[in-house]
């Protein structure tokens, strides 16, 4: 909780004190839950006059009257005070949590205190992973104190979201700050609603968030309802636990704070208060309305969506608010069990609860081969589409509304067509067996000739496919052949569909071709003889391949050059046309080769292009890169001694030139 309202809660106090009649709590029975007009909070009600959409989102409908329901109750019984005393042990500090594989002590959970923080979010993503939800961060600010979310996606209407909702940052701002109560015990009712609900299925989506920033000013979770709207999100309601721990009298009243005359927030609550009164827990609710916005609830509010703050008797506050004694030891542990109790039977009375559920699995396969295989499969229902994924070993399940279907499996590999099934029946507690059979593509045979242009004389050559027709199928339907040296004759087979093919042949041009599979064909490729050198002067005016043309002239070599200052980066069609490319940097010693020189000259190597490349600073300006290791093979070992010489030792680059070369090492002037 902020201190926003703090001075609101001592006046409060302040008033029971001094014996005024406004603020005088008397026992209450359990029902019905005391509608109580809240203090004047001008802030607050000058955001929401600013507020367009303060009605404009539809409230969810919520039922009128609780009827106990024996899947709700085991859910309430799952809530126990041992699991509830541990858990909020480890966020506090009391004792260890196990956080990334390893014991760590959250020490506190100050929203700019660094490590503990982000070992506190990790903690909560991996619970929510644990017990099976979809766990995410959102980072509003920095990537070291993010929100936590975690998801279970609704199987009908996945569309419609409920949140429950607790800060997880904590004060004060010392190295020591348990924030037990304030709130441990929020971010506590959360996990544990998470564990539970995690093992049924639901109609709706269910967001379980733990926020951080909000002693700062709620700057968690204003972000992250900005965000909900920004998206669209048809958040149905919100239920945020704040301080709902501690209990000194013998009375266990809790507040339920709430919009004066909103609709939407009037119900959460009501049906909050009627839980507990259903289900027999030992407490008071008590309707707040025009409630206080100091908490994350707030958020919510100023974006229209219903929502309500949950928390402790204001008039029976901690003492240990904000200090290093918010501690584990100052806890109403039967209160706080009974309060995330009734939290969990509230969320749970929403009508997302699917009672009539079945299953539904089976196992995806290639109908020719029976080899099993990795695909999309949907389920439609009368109310909404359902998917899931099989594993490598084909196999799929789906809990699913009971409801009669039309199953469909995607492959995701390319090259199968989709299998549909129809009128496929799922019945309350029974698991549906269906298998699903792929119809593969058909495939066809690209054959012919690769040859010369010069002579016609056949070529010992590699044609591949380098683009297909998905995205991903470089992977999986990659193909290459060999032609034959005597004939030059080649065969490829493949799936149906539009390809890219390249063919190269050592010292030829390589020649590249889109070729749409749809038949057996013919197709012949003539190749044109490589030139010898291109010398890539990039040396930036030193004139460094003066000595290099001199040197090729005088062993009658022939060379083309290409000026990067005037010219720009060569392209790699350009370089293609060449054996071999010399490429000098002079004595630059940072940004040698650009990101685009070194894309020209990876797409180079790859097509088995041969490079030389000079420079002083080259090795240097290199280091790190994934071009000087992957492509060039070689590593920055240092600056070496002025005034030697070397031999010339690199990979492939002489082959065929008929000369030795060293090079004179002499420091430029």
């Amino acid at each position: 909780m902020t201190k926003r309202n703090i001075a609101l809660s001592l006046f409060l106090l302040f008033l029971i004190l001094i014996g005024m009649q406004a603020a005088i709590v008397q026992a209450q029975p359990p029902h019905p839950p005391v509608l109580q007009e809240g203090p004047a909070d001008g802030e607050q009600d000058l955001a929401l006059r600013r507020d367009p959409q303060r009605e404009a989102r539809t409230a969810a409908a919520l039922p009128s009257a609780v009827t106990p329901n024996p899947l709700v109750q085991q859910m309430i019984d799952q809530v126990d005070a041992d699991t509830v005393y541990s858990m909020t042990g480890e966020l506090t500090g009391e004792w260890a949590a196990i956080v990334g594989g390893s014991p760590y002590t959250i020490t506190n959970r100050n929203t700019y205190g660094g490590d503990p923080i982000q070992h506190a979010t990790q903690y909560v993503y991996e619970h929510f992973q644990a017990d099976g939800l979809d766990a995410s961060y959102h980072v509003w600010n920095g990537a070291g104190y993010p929100n936590v979310v975690g998801e279970i996606t609704g199987l009908g209407r996945p569309d419609d979201i409920w949140l429950i909702t607790a800060h997880l940052d904590d004060m004060p701002t010392n190295p020591i700050a348990p924030g037990a109560d304030d709130n441990a015990s929020g971010s506590t009712g959360v996990l544990l609603a998470a564990q539970i609900f995690g093992q049924y299925a639901w109609d709706c989506t269910l967001r379980f968030v733990t926020f951080t920033g909000e002693e700062q000013g709620l700057l968690g979770s204003d972000a992250y309802a900005q965000m909900a709207a920004d998206n669209g999100d048809n958040i149905l309601g919100v239920i945020n636990l704040d301080m709902i721990a501690y209990n000194s009298d013998a009375y266990p009243i809790l507040e339920l704070h709430t919009r004066s005359g909103n609709t939407g927030d009037l119900a959460i609550a009501n049906l909050f208060a009627d839980v507990v009164d259903a289900y027999g827990l030992d407490l008071t609710p008590e309707i707040v309305q025009d409630g206080i916005s100091a908490s994350d609830h707030y958020s919510f509010w100023l974006r229209g969506y219903s929502a309500i703050l949950a928390i402790e008797d204001f008039q029976d506050f901690t003492p240990y608010y904000h200090t290093v004694n918010d501690r584990l030891s100052t806890l109403d542990l039967d209160y706080y069990t009974e309060f995330i109790r009734a939290a969990v039977g509230t969320l749970a009375h929403t009508g997302c609860l699917l009672q009539d559920v079945g299953s539904l699995d089976g196992t995806v396969t290639d109908l020719s081969s029976g080899l099993p295989l990795s695909a999309t499969i949907t389920a439609q229902g009368s109310l909404a589409a359902i998917e899931t994924t099989s594993d490598v070993s084909g196999y799929y399940t789906l809990t699913l509304p009971v409801d009669t279907y039309t199953l469909t499996a995607q492959a995701h590999l390319y090259g199968y067509y989709s299998a549909t099934v129809t009128d496929v029946v799922v019945l309350t507690d029974t698991v549906t067996h269906q298998d699903l059979a792929l119809d593969p593509y058909p495939t066809y045979v690209i054959s012919g000739a690769v040859s010369e242009t010069v002579t016609g004389a056949p070529l010992s050559a590699t044609i591949e496919t380098v683009a297909c027709p998905d995205d991903e199928c470089q992977a999986h339907i990659y193909a290459a052949a060999s032609t034959d040296p005597v004939s030059g004759y080649y065969s490829l087979t493949l799936i149906s569909g539009t390809y890219t093919l390249r063919v190269n042949a050592e010292g030829y041009r390589p020649l590249t071709r889109t070729v749409t599979v749809d038949r057996d064909q013919s197709q012949d490729f003539e190749l044109a003889p490589q030139d010898c050198v291109l010398l890539v002067d990039d040396d930036g005016g030193d004139d460094a391949q003066a000595a290099y043309r001199a040197a090729l002239e005088a062993l009658n070599i022939e060379y083309a050059t290409w000026t990067v200052e005037a010219q720009g980066t060569p392209t790699t069609s350009l370089m293609e046309q060449y054996r071999h490319v010399i490429w000098l940097t002079g004595d630059r010693y940072v940004n040698t080769l650009t990101s685009a020189d070194r894309t020209a000259l990876s797409a180079y190597l790859d097509g088995g292009g041969r490079l030389f490349l000079s420079g002083w600073g080259v090795g240097s300006d290199l280091d790190g890169t994934a071009f000087l290791s992957e492509y060039l093979h070689a590593d920055y070992a240092g600056d070496g001694p002025w005034g030697s010489t070397e031999p010339l030792t690199g990979g492939g680059f002489l082959a065929g030139l008929p000369v030795s070369i060293t090079i004179p090492v002499a420091q430029p002037a």
